[in-house]
């Protein structure tokens, strides 16, 4: 798990989900592009008792190109990828937000 907070979080040509990253709270924007897609999906880490962490979605999956903007809490964040080829993307704070 990453410990680094940030307000933005770019990937490049990947084909897999990529690692976790940290975000600071905020409205987010979220822009995605891929040769093929299959879906990319933005989740969470929660906890949540003694079951520990876990990843709760926090976008719709993504089938096709596009843009989403979203208010997130500071937290850790994954973009799980399932079939996509050559996705470029970036999550970037678009006003910061209470923590």
């Amino acid at each position: 798990m990453v410990s680094q907070i940030r307000s933005y979080q770019q990937w490049e040509a990947i084909d897999a989900t990529p690692e976790d990253f940290r975000l600071d709270a905020g409205a987010y924007g979220l822009t995605l592009h891929a040769a093929v897609w299959g879906t990319a999906t933005l989740q969470r880490y929660i906890l949540f008792g003694a079951a520990g962490p876990f990843l709760i979605t926090v976008t719709p999956p993504f089938a096709a190109d596009g843009y989403v903007e979203i208010h997130l809490p500071a937290g850790q964040y994954r973009l799980t990828l399932a079939g996509v080829t050559d996705l470029t993307g970036a999550i970037e704070l678009l006003a910061p937000g209470d923590r």
